[in-house]
């Protein structure tokens, strides 16, 4: 896991599952396991602007591009200005 993902591991853990990381894998399912709704997307989505200097635009909202941690960091990769 690199420094995007582990950013955004730990960001989803603290924030919707209230610390507990038991199952959460880079490629678990973030949305067919109902750990992120429409409403937790726009939270991750002002995590990520906050927090990576990028922002997301409205046609990038699908969910290959939110689906898990993994393709979460290729999506932050991809529009990042500022990479670690």
């Amino acid at each position: 896991m690199d420094f995007i993902e582990k950013r955004v591991h730990d960001f989803i853990i603290k924030e919707f599952l209230d610390g507990d990381s038991a199952n959460l894998e880079s490629s678990s399912s973030l949305l067919e396991a109902g750990i992120i709704d429409s409403i937790g997307l726009f939270r991750l989505v002002a995590f990520l602007e906050a927090a990576f200097g990028i922002r997301v635009a409205d046609e990038d909202l699908l969910a290959e591009n939110f689906e898990t941690i993994e393709k979460i960091g290729v999506y932050v990769k991809g529009r990042s200005p500022r990479q670690p």
